[in-house]
């Protein structure tokens, strides 16, 4: 599966210090900022 990075559809700006990022089945990979327990990776920054 080729990502094309730059797709302004597939990108998003954040300000928050630490977020996670989701997957759940049949669906994209998406930002979350409150459900922790959703988390599959946490980005802080």
């Amino acid at each position: 599966m080729s990502v094309d990075f730059f797709n302004s559809e597939c990108s998003n700006v954040l300000s928050n210090k630490e977020f996670g990022l989701c997957d759940k089945d049949n669906s994209k990979a998406y930002i979350d900022t409150g459900n922790q327990n959703s988390w599959i990776a946490t980005v802080i920054r």
